[in-house]
């Protein structure tokens, strides 16, 4: 089959449509409203995963078996704050469940009216005996569900570039959008 000029681009109009619609046709599609982004803040739940891709010695974690630690990922139960501007400015306080109790991450970036998200976490560590200070950025998407939305978000953080220390990050929550709790919106 044949496709004429005209018809290659009305497939890719009609491709960029499908792909990045706005919410308020993916909302028709699902039956839903589309989303005053304001309404996305509140709470969260969910969890965060950290898989070490690089050569983190000495161990970023305390460990001495780094080395064998490659790949290998460890999931830490988290709250987030969202406080979401229907502007589309959001940030993002991860606060984690497990001990040591430590000070909440901060993300701060947008919300697209297609619901795509890009957040930024400044960080610090000791690299090799230097200070070192990095940007990490996140991208992902929410998903609305009749009465709860999931976001997900993921990164990869050089923690020591002159050492290849790095580490894929993979944020998931869930909010509850209705009376239900956070942790569980319905489909």
């Amino acid at each position: 089959m044949q496709v004429t000029p005209c018809g290659r681009l009305f497939l890719g109009f009609l491709f960029c449509l499908l792909r990045f619609g706005s919410p308020s046709a993916f909302a028709e599609r699902e039956g839903l409203p589309a989303p005053d982004l304001a309404s996305l803040s509140g709470k969260w739940i969910g969890s965060t995963t950290t898989i070490r891709i690089g050569n983190c010695l000495p161990d970023t974690f305390g460990r001495t078996d780094s080395v064998a630690m490659q790949g290998q990922a460890v999931v830490t139960p988290v709250v987030l704050e969202v406080s979401a501007q229907s502007s589309g400015a959001v940030v993002i306080r991860e606060f984690r469940e497990t001990p040591p109790k430590l000070p909440p991450r901060i993300l701060v970036g947008e919300i697209t009216p297609g619901l795509e998200i890009r957040v930024d976490q400044h960080r610090a560590s000791i690299c090799d005996e230097d200070f070192n200070v990095w940007v990490t950025s996140y991208s992902g998407k929410v998903i609305l569900k009749k009465r709860g939305a999931k976001i997900k978000l993921e990164a990869t953080e050089d923690i020591c570039p002159r050492l290849n220390c790095r580490l894929r990050i993979v944020v998931e929550a869930k909010k509850s959008m209705g009376t239900e709790d956070p942790g569980e919106p319905s489909d």
